[in-house]
């Protein structure tokens, strides 16, 4: 016996958001197994990595997000200044 796929923890809101309600509503009713390049071409992930790039790849992701923070956090700051506030400090330095 095949069970669809547990629609727990918002699934059954975010799912159809990602990949279509036809798509999520066949995903949960038929319990059907994708693999990752099926979830990647569907929308349900951003990028497949092998297993020897994972950490690398990360890492990378992570870089990229904390220099965009640090460049909104620096744009505040001149905000700040131009109105004549005392910036406070960025969270994490």
């Amino acid at each position: 016996m095949r069970v669809g796929l547990a629609s727990d923890y918002g699934g059954s809101y975010l799912l159809p958001r990602l990949v279509g309600m036809a798509r999520a509503k066949e995903l949960y009713l038929t319990g059907k197994m994708i693999d990752a390049k099926e979830a990647e071409r569907i929308g349900m992930i951003n990028r497949v990595v092998p297993d020897a790039e994972l950490e690398k790849t990360v890492y990378a992701l992570a870089r990229q997000f904390a220099m965009v923070r640090r460049g909104r956090w620096d744009n505040q700051i001149a905000i700040e200044r131009r109105r004549g506030k005392r910036p406070g400090r960025c969270p994490g330095d």
